[in-house]
């Protein structure tokens, strides 16, 4: 039963008490009508559902399952956030933010739907974990037009103006703080080289990792500035770090401050405490463990090879720690670029093992659907072309079988060389995309099936060579033409 208030309490009151056993779930919230419903109306109808189902504990009968709705149905696909989620299974740091930021169901039609047609009472439920919708966030904010008289009403506190800040302009400042400490210490040329060592090796890590060794495939979309802006940000800060480390162990070294001996020392030194300081930094940014442990091991990999070429260095006048630096970040290039890469792959081959399936499997909505994600993987997303190679391999298993199943799922290259040859099924994809989008998505759908289909099947022509196949399109039927 949707929208029971729809002709207000009393009707709804009666069709209620006249259809128990048959109505079986009732929406006791839906967050669009709400919005124009009185609160105190929605409570009583809670209510009622509550008693009504006391009446059918006490004589045996199937009780009304309170649910909770959206209502969402319609609204443009790129606008997030269809359903519900119970706050206490919410996980991770971000949990109180999320929280905070969404708005929570009134407890007691928590509490109801929570409760799956079992009595709760008319007792406050402030103890029990709420519901919260994904779509609908809290603390709505008035339009200001610009005539406001009221100094509060204009006043945009510094942590939200900094968050909705043009990103670039975020990025510079980033930049420009992580220069300035580093110019103090080893002055303006080398906290140029010291930053500009670490954006270049962000940026090959990104570009190598996503576009592959082609230079050609690389383009300024494939580096993730905002990461590149905060490790310039945070290196700068190392630089005091390492020149205070290396100042005190002059200081303190006995012996003569020259030779293998000397250089090792002082480069194990200056290479442990920036690992240490690696890893302090990569924890507080929220990075995997893994990565953690990585960079401050890249830093004592590299301590070899900063003493191995230290007297090259010393020669050419570059300061110890711009040394330490150069082969850190040497070492942290490569450690970066697989790690990014294994991580890109495999995120790559995780939608494509959903996809391809749905392309043959699925109805026909599914089978659209899934071609439309395969073309714009193709054309958008790094390493799909590779990753199709992969998991369309003969040998290759696309699903693991799971517990109790006997076989995995199959997806041979034969058939997505059906799915996608079948110039048969261009006229019923053009169809399915003017039924189902708004035209503004539409005609982007339209650009991308127009383009980047017939790559794909020249791609999939050249792989049909491989196999040993005849590259044969399966032919359209009568009346209609191929994209």
């Amino acid at each position: 039963m949707l929208h029971p208030l729809e002709y207000g309490f009393e009707p709804a009151k009666r069709l209620l008490e006249s259809c128990r056993g048959v109505i079986d779930r009732v929406e006791i919230y839906n967050m669009q009508d709400s919005v124009k419903r009185d609160p105190d109306e929605i409570m009583r109808f809670a209510h009622l559902v509550d008693e009504l189902n006391e009446k059918s504990a006490l004589e045996g009968t199937a009780p009304f399952i309170p649910v909770c709705g959206s209502d969402s149905t319609g609204r443009s696909p790129t606008i997030p956030g269809m359903g519900f989620i119970v706050e206490d299974k919410l996980k991770g740091k971000l949990r109180k933010q999320f929280i905070r930021r969404h708005i929570a169901l009134p407890a007691y039609i928590s509490a109801l739907v929570e409760a799956q047609g079992v009595p709760v009472g008319s007792e406050p439920r402030a103890a029990e974990p709420r519901i919260l919708s994904l779509g609908k966030t809290s603390g709505g904010r008035v339009n200001l037009i610009g005539d406001e008289n009221s100094m509060e009403e204009t006043f945009i506190p510094p942590a939200r103006a900094w968050r909705y800040l043009n990103p670039s302009l975020v990025n510079a400042v980033y930049a420009a703080i992580g220069f300035l400490v580093a110019q103090r210490f080893v002055g303006t040329f080398y906290a140029f080289l010291w930053l500009f060592i670490t954006a270049f090796r962000n940026s090959i890590a990104d570009l190598v990792a996503g576009r592959g060794s082609r230079m050609s495939a690389w383009n300024l979309k494939g580096i993730n500035f905002n990461n590149v802006s905060r490790s310039l940000f945070w290196t700068g800060f190392s630089v005091p770090i390492m020149a205070f480390v290396k100042t005190k162990f002059d200081a303190l070294w006995p012996l003569a401050a020259e030779g293998l001996l000397f250089d090792s020392v002082k480069f194990f030194f200056i290479a442990f405490v920036n690992g240490l300081y690696l890893a302090t930094h990569n924890t507080l940014r929220g990075f995997d463990k893994k990565v953690v442990r990585a960079n401050f091991w890249r830093s004592v990999i590299a301590w070899p090879l900063a003493t191995a070429f230290a007297p090259l260095g010393t020669m050419l006048g570059i300061p110890s720690i711009v040394q330490s630096k150069i082969w850190s970040d040497f070492v942290a290039g490569f450690i970066e670029g697989s790690s990014k890469y294994v991580k890109i792959l495999g995120l790559r081959r995780r939608d494509l093992e959903e996809i391809l399936p749905m392309i043959t499997t699925g109805d026909r909505e599914e089978r659209f659907t899934a071609i439309l994600d395969l073309l714009f993987l193709y054309r958008e997303e790094p390493r799909t072309a590779s990753s199709l190679k992969v998991l369309l391999a003969p040998d290759y298993r696309m699903i693991e079988p799971k517990k109790g199943d006997k076989e995995g799922s199959e997806f041979t290259f034969e058939d997505f060389r059906e799915a996608i040859m079948n110039e048969g099924k261009d006229h019923e994809l053009v169809e399915f995309i003017l039924s189902t989008y708004q035209p503004e998505m539409a005609a982007d759908l339209m650009e991308l099936v127009s383009r980047t289909l017939p790559e794909c099947r020249e791609w999939v022509a050249a792989r049909m060579k491989r196999y040993g196949q005849t590259a044969i399109p399966v032919l359209a039927e009568p009346g209609t033409e191929p994209l």
